[in-house]
């Protein structure tokens, strides 16, 4: 990505984790980033990271619809069930 990392140097806090992600605005600036109160969410699988995740398109994708939050809720929710039972099913902890 052209001038990514620079981006990421700008916005980014460091010791939260990797998958990390923002959401910028036309000028580059951070308008939400995965960085909850709790720590950076990664990808979201936790109701309070998938609320977060949902809560960051909310405060950026102005033309998403409800439908479409809620096919994404949906998508991110299906995923999260599918990781934790493979977590539950090899013995790993959740």
């Amino acid at each position: 990505m052209a001038g990514g990392e620079k981006v990421y140097r700008q916005v980014r806090k460091q010791g939260q984790g990797i998958p990390w992600f923002a959401i910028l605005d036309a000028n580059g600036e951070a308008v939400s980033t995965s960085d909850a109160p709790a720590g950076n969410i990664g990808f979201p699988i936790s109701p309070g990271g998938i609320d977060h995740f949902l809560g960051m398109l909310g405060s950026s994708a102005h033309h998403l619809s409800n439908e479409g939050k809620g096919k994404i809720q949906a998508a991110l929710q299906a995923e999260a069930d599918q990781v934790l039972t493979s977590m539950r099913t090899s013995g790993r902890p959740n």
